[in-house]
């Protein structure tokens, strides 16, 4: 077969894939491909055929697949990416954001966020997602299936970020912009809006809250103001919530025993602790406090296993059980910090 009648037949395949999808992503897709001078005669023939042994197939992965056929540097980012090599993934795919191919420069936007967020750099992926919304989402939509999938992840972006008032906002319009999104999407959504709803300013949760995003800032070599605000913000709610769980701990013991004395008829009450099982130097009121403002890392650190867990005891009340690790994880971080 001549050449010219090779490439007569490819165009026609191609030209029939692209009427079978109507107005979408893969039919401006087809169309490109026929046009655009940055696609070889080569690549034409891959996606050609990719399409001939199409068989009912979903058309945003094969979108995907075939991005992977024209684009070995896609191909290389996305193997990355399945590979959990997220760093990696991140790298290649910035190379790509500026490609010819736009529909190659939109999905490694998309793959470049997602590894971001695998990572928990969610600063850096929600500048990548605004990037790729910058024109009210004109270019995601027309280029990939994931206007639906770049949507929640501003939103998660904006979760993470502590930023819940916005994200609540966002929650809201995702769930009414995209009915038809994936079910675990959907139920994601959901989810979310529901936690932050339920959400207690000033009590244990914003406590973890802060935490897990100093964490996350740090493993991503980030001590910025921001973070440092953030820690200390914290800082000074753990302090709020220890104050409030001496008190009433005193309390307790007050209405326990009114008269001062210990008559041998009393029980010590089952759920606080007495002062006499806290640490030495802790037993009178506001010493774990004080100690903690020392330099909370420094005590943190120095101080033996034993000890902690008796200060983690003591505050059970305030910590549910499945927190506390995490407000050890905190100080633990604290005390490698310089």
């Amino acid at each position: 077969m001549r050449r010219g009648q090779a490439r007569y037949l490819v165009l026609c395949s191609l030209m029939t894939g692209a009427a079978a999808f109507g107005q979408s992503p893969l039919r401006e897709f087809f169309e490109f491909v026929n046009t655009d001078e940055s696609v070889s005669a080569g690549q034409r023939a891959f996606v050609a055929q990719a399409w001939s042994e199409c068989n009912d197939c979903d058309e945003a992965s094969f979108l995907t697949e075939v991005l992977t056929l024209i684009s070995p540097a896609f191909r290389a980012g996305l193997d990355a990416y399945d590979a959990g090599r997220m760093a990696e993934c991140v790298a290649q795919m910035s190379g790509l954001l500026a490609d010819p191919n736009p529909y190659v420069a939109a999905y490694a936007a998309l793959y470049k966020a997602k590894a971001e967020v695998d990572v928990n750099d969610v600063v850096a992926a929600r500048k990548t997602i605004d990037a790729l919304l910058a024109d009210a989402g004109k270019r995601v939509a027309r280029y990939t299936y994931a206007k639906a999938e770049v949507d929640f992840l501003r939103v998660y972006c904006l979760v993470q970020d502590l930023q819940f008032a916005q994200a609540e906002v966002e929650l809201l319009a995702f769930l009414d912009r995209h009915p038809q999104a994936p079910q675990r999407l959907i139920v994601s959504a959901n989810q979310m809006l529901a936690e932050l709803r339920n959400r207690q300013a000033g009590r244990i949760g914003e406590v973890t809250d802060l935490m897990n995003y100093a964490a996350g800032r740090l493993e991503n070599k980030d001590a910025g103001q921001t973070v440092q605000e953030r820690q200390a913000k914290a800082i000074a709610l753990l302090d709020k919530l220890i104050e409030e769980a001496e008190q009433r701990e005193r309390n307790s013991q007050q209405s326990q025993n009114p008269s001062g004395g210990g008559g041998s008829g009393s029980q010590a009450p089952s759920t606080p602790m007495p002062d006499s099982q806290l640490p030495q130097g802790a037993s009178r009121p506001g010493a774990l406090r004080e100690a903690r403002r020392a330099n909370p890392g420094e005590m943190w650190g120095a101080m033996p296993p034993a000890e902690r867990e008796q200060i983690l005891q003591a505050l059970q009340d305030t910590f549910p059980r499945r927190y506390r690790r995490l407000v050890e994880q905190y100080y633990e971080q604290l005390a490698k910090e310089p």
